[in-house]
C-alpha cells in the first residue's frame, strides 16, 4: 500500500519571520505610543477640566457663605452683579413659587439631567452680533441651597472642547506617524536580523553540498546570532578537522597497509608452493601469522585513536602518577636489562595526583617506554622523572640517549603511520606517538618532544586537579 504523500505547506506571509518581527515591533511601538499620548492627555486636558470643576466649586462655596451671611436677597444681588456682562461664567438662581426672583445670565435650566453630585454638561445659546445665536458647550453644578432655593454655577467650556478636539486630531496624526515609523523600524530590525539568519541558512546549505570551508562572520557584538555564528564556526572547524583526519587515515591505511598485506599474501603463496616441505611451510605460516598480528595491532591502534578523538570522554578519577610510574618501572626494568639498558626513576615520595584515566595513562607511558627501549643502543640509559611543576601541573619526563628525532620531524611523528627512515627496519605501526598525543589531549595536557643531547626527551604536563582542567573550546563557546 503506497503511503500518502506529505502535503507541501502553502506559503503564508504571516508565517515569515520578517513579518512576525515587524508586527511585534509595531505592536510594541503602538502600545508605548498610546501610553505616552494618554499620559499627555491626562496631564493637559484632564488638568484643565479639573481646574474648571474646582473653580465652580469655589464659586459655590463663596455664594453659600453669602447666603448664610445676608440671606436670599443678598445672594440674589450678588448673582445679578456677577452675571452682568459675563460670557464665560454662567449663573441661574431660582426661588420656588417666586418666578420674579429668578435671576442669572441663563434663560432656562438645562434639559439634561444632572448626575448624583449635581454635575451637568449641556448646551446654551449665546447672542452674537447681527442677532444670531451661537450654541456653545457648558459645564455646571446644580445645588439646592434651601428647600425653595436652587442655584446653578457653571463655566463655558467651548474653548476646552476645541482644545480636546485638536488634541484628538493631533493624537490621530501622531498615532499614524508612530505606526508608520514603527512599521518602518520593525521592517529594518527584521531585515537586519534576517540578513544574518539567511547567511547562516546559506552557509548550512553549502555545507550540505559538501563545502566544509564555510564560516560565518562574527561581529563581536555578543548577541544571540553572534554567539550562534561562533558556535557554527567552531562546529565547522571540528567537522572539517574530523573529515580531514578521516581522509588522512584512509590514505595512510591504503598506503601503509599495502606492504604488510602483500607480505601476508606472499607468505601464504610460499606456504602453498612449499607444501611438501613441512619446515618451509611452517616458517611461511609463522610469518603470515606475525603479519596478521601486526595488522590486527594496527587496526586496534587506529580504533583506539579514533575513539579518543571522537570527543566522548571516559570517566575520570584521581590518579597517583608517581605510583603509576613506579609500577611501570618495575615491569620494564627487566626488559631494559635484557636490552643492555639502565633504567633510572626519579619520583617524589609525596603523592603526585592528577585527574584522569589510569588505564589510558598507563598505556601511553608503556608506549613511550617501549619506544625508548626500542630506539636506544645497548649500554645506554633511560630516565623517568615525575614532579609537580610550579604552576601546579604534574610533569612526566621520559628521556633516552638514543638516536633522537630531528627537530624538523618532531611534530610530524605525532601523526598516524609516520615512521622515520631510520626506523623502517624495526617492528611497529607508527601509531604509538599518535596514541600518546591523543591521550594527552583527552586529559587537556601538553606533549612536547625535546633534544636530550643526545637522544630524545618527552615532556608531558597534566592538570593537577579537575578544577585546573581547561574546558574544550566547543563547550566554552
Amino acid at each position: 500500500m503506497a503511503g500518502t504523500a506529505r502535503p507541501v505547506p502553502r506559503f503564508s506571509l504571516l508565517r515569515t519571520a520578517a513579518v512576525q518581527l515587524t508586527l511585534l515591533y509595531l505592536v510594541l511601538v503602538a502600545i508605548t505610543g498610546s501610553a505616552l499620548l494618554t499620559l499627555v492627555h491626562t496631564m493637559s486636558v484632564g488638568l484643565l477640566n479639573r481646574e474648571t470643576d474646582e473653580s465652580i466649586q469655589r464659586e459655590l462655596q463663596f455664594l453659600s457663605a453669602q447666603l448664610r451671611r445676608g440671606g436670599p436677597r443678598t445672594l440674589r444681588h450678588i448673582v445679578e452683579d456677577r452675571s452682568y456682562g459675563q460670557t464665560t461664567s454662567l449663573y441661574l438662581l431660582s426661588f420656588a413659587g417666586q418666578p420674579a426672583m429668578t435671576t442669572g445670565n441663563l434663560d432656562s435650566w438645562p434639559t439634561v439631567d444632572a448626575d448624583p453630585n449635581g454635575w451637568v454638561n449641556f448646551s446654551y445659546s449665546l447672542p452674537e452680533r447681527g442677532g444670531r445665536l451661537e450654541t456653545r458647550a457648558a459645564r455646571a453644578q446644580v445645588v439646592l441651597l434651601q428647600p425653595d432655593l436652587r442655584i446653578l454655577v457653571g463655566r463655558d467650556v467651548q474653548g476646552l472642547q476645541m482644545i480636546e478636539s485638536r488634541y484628538t486630531e493631533s493624537f490621530l496624526w501622531a498615532g499614524g506617524i508612530v505606526l508608520v515609523l514603527g512599521f518602518a523600524g520593525g521592517a529594518l530590525v527584521a531585515r537586519h536580523s534576517l540578513v544574518r539568519v539567511n547567511r547562516i541558512n546559506s552557509a548550512a546549505r553549502n555545507v550540505l553540498e559538501g563545502d566544509l570551508t564555510q564560516r560565518l562572520p562574527e561581529r563581536g557584538s555578543g548577541d544571540e546570532l553572534d554567539r550562534l555564528a561562533g558556535t557554527f564556526n567552531v562546529m565547522m572547524e571540528r567537522i572539517e578537522g574530523l573529515v580531514k583526519n578521516l581522509r588522512e587515515v584512509t590514505d595512510n591505511i591504503a598506503h601503509d597497509l599495502r606492504t604488510p598485506l602483500h607480505r601476508l599474501r606472499s607468505g601464504l603463496e610460499a606456504a602453498l608452493l612449499d607444501a611438501n616441505d613441512a619446515t618451509k611451510r611452517q616458517h611461511a605460516l609463522d610469518r603470515a601469522i606475525a603479519e596478521a598480528d601486526q595488522l590486527i595491532e594496527t587496526f586496534n591502534g587506529l580504533l583506539e585513536i579514533a575513539q579518543l578523538e571522537s570527543g566522548v570522554k571516559p570517566k575520570f578519577e584521581p590518579v597517583d602518577v608517581a605510583l603509576l610510574v613506579r609500577e611501570l618501572a618495575e615491569i620494564y626494568e627487566p626488559v631494559a636489562d635484557d636490552s643492555g639498558l639502565a633504567l633510572f626513576v626519579h619520583v617524589e615520595e609525596a603523592p603526585c595526583v592528577c585527574f584522569g584515566h589510569r588505564t589510558l595513562l598507563a598505556q601511553s607511558l608503556s608506549n613511550l617506554l617501549d619506544n625508548a627501549i626500542k630506539y636506544s643502543s645497548p649500554g645506554g640509559s633511560i630516565r623517568i622523572a615525575v614532579r609537580i611543576a610550579p604552576a601546579g601541573d604534574r610533569e612526566l619526563i621520559i628521556a633516552d640517549d638514543g638516536a633522537g628525532i630531528p627537530e624538523t620531524e618532531r611534530q610530524r611523528v605525532l601523526d598516524r603511520f609516520v615512521r622515520l627512515s631510520s626506523s623502517r627496519d624495526l617492528p611497529g605501526s607508527g601509531l604509538g606517538l599518535s596514541l600518546v598525543a591523543a591521550v594527552v589531549r583527552l586529559h587537556d595536557g601538553t606533549l612536547s618532544l625535546e633534544d636530550n643531547i643526545p637522544g630524545l626527551r618527552i615532556r608531558i604536563r597534566l592538570p593537577g586537579s579537575q578544577s585546573q582542567r581547561q574546558p574544550e573550546r566547543l563547550r566554552s563557546d
